[in-house]
């Protein structure tokens, strides 16, 4: 993680749960969003700031926050074209890492099943990203979601630090 970001997310304080307080002002996250082209496809994927801060958010367990830039990204992407695909799966394990905090397990494992979904029609996008590693790892959290274990299911949420990887 970038000193950048580490400052970044030291200014926005204890990662916003719904429900538990104010939710960070959405001001923060205007420089970012300013980074985002008008139109996102797999070349810009492959070198956006964007992109690698909301992967650093959601590995530091700031979900939500992860959720706003994904969602940023997502609406510059074509619909229905791979990268909307792709950045709508990580919508969806941004949500569903946010049930686990919220211990809704049911909605989680819907959520995880939606990412899968995206994610397996996000496969063939020309980016160096394993698919099917990253719907393997989804499976194994679905999984960890159902034993009811809420540090457990985070620890085995499928990991966005070390995407893109090259497809084996």
């Amino acid at each position: 993680m970038s000193q950048l970001s580490r400052d970044w997310i030291k200014r926005l304080g204890e990662p916003y749960l719904h429900g538990s307080g104010r939710e960070p002002p959405r001001v923060h996250f205007e420089d970012i969003k300013r980074t985002i082209p008008v139109r996102v496809d797999a070349e810009v994927l492959q070198t956006s700031p964007a992109l690698t801060f909301a992967r650093q958010l959601y590995g530091a367990r700031y979900f939500w926050e992860a959720h706003v830039v994904f969602e940023a990204l997502s609406l510059a992407a074509l619909p229905n074209g791979k990268a909307r695909h792709l950045l709508d799966g990580l919508l969806q394990l941004t949500n569903a890492c946010l049930k686990v905090r919220m211990r809704q397990p049911n909605a989680a494992a819907r959520m995880v099943k939606e990412a899968e979904r995206c994610l397996a029609d996000a496969n063939g996008l020309e980016i160096p990203l394993d698919v099917d590693g990253l719907l393997n790892q989804c499976a194994a959290f679905r999984a960890a979601i159902q034993t009811g274990d809420v540090g457990e299911a985070l620890v085995e949420r499928p990991a966005l630090d070390s995407w893109p990887a090259t497809r084996s």
